[in-house]
């Protein structure tokens, strides 16, 4: 138990947040700065891409699932994202956006393999 918590509970966290972002239909700017869609794409999804690397890492006795596991979990997370933010009013899902979310997830990945 002292595991699930201390690995998945911010994966279920970040998940939450965000899920939450893509419900509003005009969500806020991060630190009040207009930022390139791309960009906030990369960066939530590069922490998420940890969080959930982190927990595969220690939860899975594999020599190098925990990788394979983390981009196929962003993935799939980032399409039922775009799906679940395409109901939304006023928001539009994007493939381009899973794409820079599954982009920074191998960005993660790399960096944490060197």
């Amino acid at each position: 138990m002292k595991n699930f918590v201390k690995y998945w509970v911010p994966v279920y966290l970040m998940a939450f947040i965000i899920l939450y972002f893509s419900s509003l239909s005009n969500p806020p700017e991060p630190f009040m700065i207009k930022t390139p869609d791309f960009f906030k794409h990369f960066a939530e999804y590069f922490v998420f891409s940890f969080f959930v690397f982190r927990a595969f890492k220690n939860t899975r006795k594999f020599n190098s699932g925990h990788i394979l596991y983390t981009i196929v979990f962003i993935t799939l997370f980032a399409i039922s994202d775009e799906v679940f933010q395409s109901f939304t009013a006023g928001r539009s899902s994007s493939l381009a956006d899973v794409i820079v979310n599954v982009f920074s997830s191998l960005v993660f990945v790399s960096l944490k393999s060197l």
